[in-house]
């Protein structure tokens, strides 16, 4: 689970005890502890904690929640200003993705510093989707830059790449329909067309959603189907006329959906992946 440290909480935590009454309104009840137990700037915290606090803090902030956010990630840079000294005052690409990385366990920050008068920076790898790393990140460079006495100096809307990614497990039945299947081709038909459907409602939101589609695999169903179907009592006698010579094994499929999963499909969506050797013949 994603953690973040408690320096960029201590703002907005003593914002939701000054007006108590207002933040139980707007925080989940597991969340109310926060309105009494201390928060250490150098103790871990759950990042979806740190978000919805973040959040309700934003809500009691005079304008727009997007710039109370912003505010809110300004002043956690003056707080590493004051226990890092010089290093937040030195601002270089390097030391901006030092003090935000000791900061969060996930994610990734790319700063590019392009020229005296403009800043650009991505925002990567989260495990939630949540606009407000993005927000929070922009006004923790504008905070450094301010303490650094670089006012002058514009932050460019950061480009937040914030993923999440949905594999949902089908099967090459789809691809025939064969008779006497109907419960089965029907269940994992239903499942693809949900796939299909949330990879275009999702996308908006840095949400990527695929299929894997194995076909006959070495698990426990894999050989009662072979028993059952087959007469097969050892599924590895099938390797013969499976291709390249093997029944296909689970790692394949985890194969498939680790990659599904990782910056090399990180622009997929909305495909199915069958992992069945192109099939058999």
């Amino acid at each position: 689970m994603a953690n973040a440290k408690g320096a960029i909480l201590v703002g907005p935590v003593k914002l939701l005890r000054k007006r108590r009454a207002e933040a139980v309104a707007h925080l989940p009840r597991r969340l109310h502890r926060y309105l009494e137990d201390d928060v250490r700037l150098s103790s871990w915290y759950p990042e979806a904690d740190f978000v919805e606090l973040i959040r309700a803090a934003a809500k009691l902030m005079p304008g727009a929640p997007e710039q109370a956010i912003e505010q809110i990630g300004a002043l956690g840079a003056q707080v590493h200003a004051d226990v890092y000294g010089d290093l937040i005052r030195t601002l270089t690409k390097s030391t901006v993705y030092a003090l935000w990385s000791a900061q969060h366990d996930s994610g990734e920050l790319r700063i590019v510093l392009e020229g005296p008068t403009i800043v650009r920076a991505e925002l990567t790898g989260f495990d939630s989707s949540s606009d407000v790393h993005c927000l929070l990140t922009g006004g923790y460079i504008r905070g450094g830059l301010v303490a650094n006495e670089m006012e002058n100096v514009a932050v460019e809307k950061l480009h937040c790449v914030l993923r999440g990614d949905v594999v949902m497990i089908s099967s090459v039945a789809t691809l025939g329909h064969a008779g006497g299947g109907a419960p089965y081709n029907m269940g994992k038909a239903a499942l693809e067309a949900l796939a299909f459907t949330l990879s275009k409602e999702e996308k908006k939101h840095g949400i990527r959603v695929n299929v894997v589609a194995p076909g006959l695999v070495e698990t426990e169903m894999g050989r009662r189907l072979a028993k059952g179907a087959m007469g097969v009592d050892d599924i590895r006698k099938l390797d013969a006329v499976m291709p390249f010579g093997r029944v296909c094994q689970p790692e394949d499929v985890a194969n498939a959906v680790r990659f599904l999963v990782s910056e090399r499909a990180s622009y997929i969506t909305g495909e199915k992946l069958n992992v069945y050797g192109g099939g058999q013949g």
